[in-house]
C-alpha cells in the first residue's frame, strides 16, 4: 500500500475512533472539523478498503476499522497540517483545545473572526502551534449572535470559566476532551439555526457560483446596531442597494454607547430598524419645533392686543 497522505491517515482514524460500524455520514461530519470538504472522503476510503484496512458491509454505506489501533487515534488529537488546507480568510467562529501547562487539563477556546487565516497567525505569536481545530464560516453581519450561542453552548454543557475569561473553558482530562470533542462537532454542525433569519422569502435567495446563498449574508452591516445587517432602500434581490445615511454622529462600535463626533458629514449603512428610529426622532424633534414656533406666534398675538 503507498503512503498515505494525512487526509487517508485522518479518515483512517475517524473509523478507528468508534468500536461499532460507523456511516458515512457521520465520517463525513468529522471530516469538517479538519477542514475538509464534506465529500472530500470517498477517494481515500476506497483507499483504505482496497488495502483491507476498513471493511464495508451491507448496502446502506457502514464501515468497520477491525483491527483497531489506538496510535492512529492519536491523529484525532494532533494539530491539523495548516500546509495540507487551503487557505481561508473567511469570518466564522471558531475553537480548540490547549493544555493548561500548570494544571494539565484541557481547555476549549471560542471566539469569532472576520478572517481566519490573520486570525490564527495572531495567535501563532503566542503558541506557534495553534490551528483553529473547529471552524464554521458566519457571515460577519451574524458573527456576533452566532459566537453569543457558541459561549452559551459552552455554558450548558457545564464547562466552567478559565479564570476571568469568557471565551475560555475547563474541559478536564483526556477522556472528557474526547466528549467536548464529539458534543462541539455536533453543535457546529447545526449552528446556522442559532443565527438564522427568522423571515426568509424567496427573493433573498439568489444563485451563486458557491450554489444558492441568502443575498442578507452579503449586505453590509449597521453602523449603529451590532448584529444586524444594512437595510435597502431598493428590491430585495440581485442588485439591491444598501441604505446608507449622512450624519455627523456615529457609534464607537454598533450599538456602543460611546459616540463619536465629525466635524463634516460621515456616510454610513444603516439597519432597517435603526433607520425607522432615526425617522421618529427626526419627526419629534420636526413637530416639537413647529409646536414651540406656534407658541411663540400666540405669544406674540397676545402683547399685540
Amino acid at each position: 500500500m503507498k503512503k498515505q497522505s494525512m487526509k487517508t491517515k485522518i479518515v483512517e482514524a475517524v473509523v478507528s475512533d468508534y468500536n461499532n460500524p460507523v456511516s458515512q455520514k457521520i465520517v463525513a461530519r468529522r471530516m469538517k472539523r479538519y477542514g475538509y470538504a464534506s465529500h472530500s472522503y470517498y477517494e481515500s476510503l476506497n483507499e483504505l478498503i482496497s488495502g483491507g484496512i476498513i471493511k464495508r458491509f451491507g448496502t446502506r454505506g457502514l464501515y468497520l476499522y477491525e483491527n483497531h489501533n489506538n496510535a492512529i487515534r492519536a491523529i484525532l488529537d494532533e494539530p491539523v497540517d495548516r500546509s495540507k488546507l487551503p487557505a481561508s480568510d473567511a469570518s466564522g467562529i471558531y475553537a480548540f483545545f490547549v493544555k493548561c501547562p500548570i494544571w494539565d487539563w484541557w481547555i476549549i477556546k471560542v471566539g469569532k473572526c472576520t478572517n481566519k487565516a490573520a486570525r490564527e497567525k495572531d495567535y501563532r505569536g503566542t503558541i506557534g502551534s495553534i490551528v483553529f481545530q473547529y471552524f464554521r464560516p458566519v457571515p460577519k453581519n451574524r458573527l456576533t449572535k452566532a459566537e453569543n450561542a457558541t459561549l452559551a453552548f459552552c455554558r450548558d454543557q457545564g464547562w466552567n470559566p478559565n479564570g476571568n475569561t469568557v471565551e475560555q473553558f475547563v474541559i478536564g482530562d483526556d477522556e472528557a476532551k474526547k466528549i467536548a470533542m464529539q458534543r462541539l462537532g455536533e453543535f457546529m454542525i447545526q449552528m446556522p439555526s442559532t443565527y438564522a433569519y427568522t423571515n426568509t422569502k424567496k427573493a433573498h435567495i439568489i444563485d451563486t457560483l458557491d450554489g444558492k446563498q441568502d443575498v442578507r449574508d452579503k449586505r453590509p452591516p449597521c453602523a449603529f446596531m451590532a448584529n444586524t445587517p444594512a437595510g435597502i432602500y431598493t428590491k430585495a434581490g440581485y442588485g439591491e442597494r444598501p441604505r446608507k445615511i449622512l450624519t455627523h454622529v456615529v457609534p464607537k462600535t454598533p450599538g456602543s454607547v460611546e459616540l463619536e463626533v465629525y466635524p463634516t458629514l460621515q456616510a454610513r449603512y444603516i439597519g432597517q430598524l435603526a433607520h425607522t428610529i432615526r425617522r421618529c426622532t427626526l419627526l419629534d424633534v420636526k413637530i416639537k419645533e413647529e409646536k414651540e414656533k406656534n407658541r411663540q406666534r400666540l405669544d406674540e398675538l397676545d402683547e399685540s392686543v
